[in-house]
């Protein structure tokens, strides 16, 4: 059984994130638990200590936990039964760290609004808890039929775990898989896209990840992507969902992270 953890808060992109998981627990064998974290504002919170501290901190969790409530009972024709939400006040990355380690996830769900902005994705990518999540990031941006997975190659990643992150959730689900090698470039003039497809080759793309997953069952097509960072992500959109590696966070402007920037549909990323 998948152990997944789904980050809700009382928004639409909450609400996306945790239909697209439950349409993912339909093709996989998962266990959906849901968590929402209500920041602390000090600049709000109580003068008091002890028992008044913890009555009003007691009231805080009560609201928050009826919104979120509200939430859920609006997905619940299209999700199956969830248990209570995980309610907790405080620091939302040091809040969801500890949780993680505390039960040990298989996956950790959150939604995002789809924004172009590689900065914006930079931040979230360079955060606290996504460096130090335990898990895989499962990152919706737009909800969709999961019929197709993207696992996206660079020339240093370690295939292995790709393909054992895809395979932790579809071993058993049926699903067409495509492994898509990228080469990019800059723009080849100002305001211009430019992008190359082909076959790709077992070689170039891993024979360990292609072996891997024609073991398992699957036949993977091979796409070799040459072009700027923006093209490539646009490519990459026609996928319902596309596995990385995580992007690096030292180098300068990295193009991955342009790349996985435009991307508007949901993307996994792996964790050793």
């Amino acid at each position: 059984m998948i152990k997944s953890l789904v980050y809700l808060n009382a928004d639409l992109a909450s609400s996306i994130a945790l239909r697209y998981c439950c349409r993912l627990a339909n093709k996989t064998n998962m266990e959906i638990e849901t968590i929402h974290i209500e920041p602390l504002d000090e600049k709000k919170s109580s003068p008091g200590s002890g028992w008044v501290r913890k009555t009003w901190e007691n009231g805080m969790l009560e609201e928050a936990k009826i919104k979120i409530m509200r939430l859920i009972s609006a997905e619940k024709d299209v999700c199956p039964a969830l248990k209570e939400p995980i309610v907790r006040i405080g620091d939302p990355e040091t809040e969801l760290l500890r949780e993680l380690q505390i039960k040990d996830y298989d996956l950790f769900v959150i939604g995002l609004i789809h924004s172009f902005s590689a900065r914006q994705f930079y931040k979230r990518m360079k955060s606290k808890f996504y460096q130090a999540s335990s898990c895989p990031i499962l990152v919706v941006k737009n909800l969709s039929s999961i019929n197709r997975v993207a696992i996206l190659i660079q020339p240093d990643d370690d295939t292995k775990l790709q393909a054992e992150t895809f395979l932790m959730l579809f071993q058993n689900a049926a699903i067409a898989v495509d492994i898509v090698t990228c080469m990019f470039h800059r723009k080849v003039a100002l305001k211009r896209k430019h992008l190359d497809e082909s076959p790709g080759e077992k070689d170039r793309a891993g024979s360990s990840i292609v072996n891997r997953l024609e073991e398992a069952g699957f036949s993977p097509d091979i796409i070799a992507l040459k072009g700027d960072a923006a093209s490539i992500g646009d490519r990459l959109s026609d996928y319902p969902l596309v596995l990385t590696a995580p992007p690096p966070v030292t180098e300068k402007n990295p193009p991955l992270l342009e790349c996985l920037s435009r991307i508007s549909s949901a993307i996994l990323f792996c964790r050793k």
